[in-house]
């Protein structure tokens, strides 16, 4: 048994002598003194290092979070981002890649980096990875040494990058984090997050199932992971072919329309231009012919019909052709706070997402910056106070 189940069933007994006409087990014992004592075990969620995602979600929990999404929105380079970005906070991060290799990923995060060098040369990781060492420029030597020495002291080795073949699956995930020898948290003591990219790519050995319940039984299995090691999971899966040309919702996910009913957070990547009236009657106004009775376009993702499929294919094949693409990132379903969204620049030839924030949005963060800053100041001047 976990210390947590330990610590709850104690809460329990100390809290669990019934007063006269309670029942044994009555929700009014519970309100007396467990809920508070359970109140104080739960972990925190986990923070992205994008703020605007973190104040609508509260943060990644600890369960299972579905990150669902069409292909060239950038899915597996957001979680790349996050997953770099939470390592630096200090926690261990676990990626199993189910898709691409260590240098695949690598050479996004160096790219990423390099980005934000200003006199820095233009590097993708398509050139990162396929450039002979022998071959690069000096100053492309330098950006990438700079680049690496700046990753690595950022997250500080906390993150490792599991290449999964063809035929990984669950149990081998379990084995992985928890084999009571050589298992992950087994060694170090940790509660990593883990993403896994994707659901979809995982092996299920069971031919008797049909494939939707594969999947409902794998992401079953994955948030129960979650919810009895305490840990926060981040799973990836790729959408159905309705939804690659309409906005996400929770039963958007491919091969199962269960799954992101069944995490703890469901979210969406999708096209920006799918819901901003304004692009669209600027930028694909050819498109979109028609107009509603007060003048204005009616928008075809909205009000998706088999007649305008030929629309909102040829404007998301538009929309791929930019090397800086505007993308939505969708709360479809949180249990823990309301649902909303927030929108990203994602530069394709960086690997890199930007949150976009409104004017008041960017004052918030430099009003809650800078009364962050004040009260280091503060707590700095009671301790030199105390020390005199």
């Amino acid at each position: 048994m976990d210390e947590h189940r330990e610590n709850q069933i104690k809460a329990y007994k100390m809290f669990s002598t019934p007063a006269d006409g309670e029942r044994d087990q009555s929700t009014a014992i519970y309100l007396r003194g467990m809920m508070d004592a359970e109140i104080d075990l739960l972990p925190p969620t986990v923070k992205t290092g994008f703020s605007r995602l973190d104040k609508i979600t509260g943060g990644l929990p600890i369960g299972l979070t579905i990150l669902m999404a069409p292909s060239s929105t950038g899915k597996t380079t957001l979680a790349l981002q996050l997953a770099d970005q939470i390592a630096t906070s200090g926690r261990d991060v676990i990626f199993f890649s189910l898709e691409q290799s260590t240098l695949d990923l690598m050479s996004k995060s160096l790219s990423r980096y390099i980005s934000r060098q200003n006199d820095a040369p233009p590097l993708t990781a398509y050139k990162i990875k396929y450039t002979k060492p022998q071959d690069r420029t000096p100053e492309e030597q330098a950006a990438i040494d700079k680049a690496i020495a700046e990753y690595t002291e950022d997250t500080g080795g906390r993150l490792c990058i599991v290449e999964c073949d063809l035929k990984y699956t669950y149990q081998d995930i379990c084995d992985f984090l928890l084999d009571a020898d050589v298992g992950y948290m087994t060694r170090t003591k940790t509660k990593p997050l883990v993403i896994i990219d994707y659901l979809q790519l995982l092996y299920t050995p069971e031919k008797t199932q049909t494939r939707r319940d594969q999947i409902d039984e794998v992401t079953i299995a994955l948030r129960i992971l979650a919810r009895n090691q305490h840990i926060p999971i981040l799973c990836l899966a790729s959408v159905n072919s309705e939804s690659r040309l309409q906005p996400l919702a929770a039963d958007s996910a491919k091969e199962s329309t269960d799954t992101g009913y069944r995490a703890d957070l469901t979210l969406g990547l999708q096209y920006s231009i799918m819901d901003d009236n304004t692009r669209l009657e600027m930028e694909y106004g050819n498109y979109t012919t028609q107009a509603g009775k007060n003048g204005s376009i009616i928008n075809p993702f909205l009000n998706p019909q088999q007649g305008n499929k030929p629309i909102r294919d040829a404007i998301i094949k538009a929309e791929k052709e930019h090397q800086t693409r505007e993308i939505t990132l969708v709360s479809l379903k949180n249990r823990d706070a309301a649902d909303g969204l927030t929108r990203f620049k994602y530069r394709t030839d960086r690997d890199r997402f930007d949150e976009i924030l409104t004017p008041a949005q960017r004052m918030e963060e430099k009003r809650i910056k800078n009364a962050a800053e004040e009260a280091k100041i503060d707590a700095w001047l009671y301790e030199q106070a105390r020390g005199n």
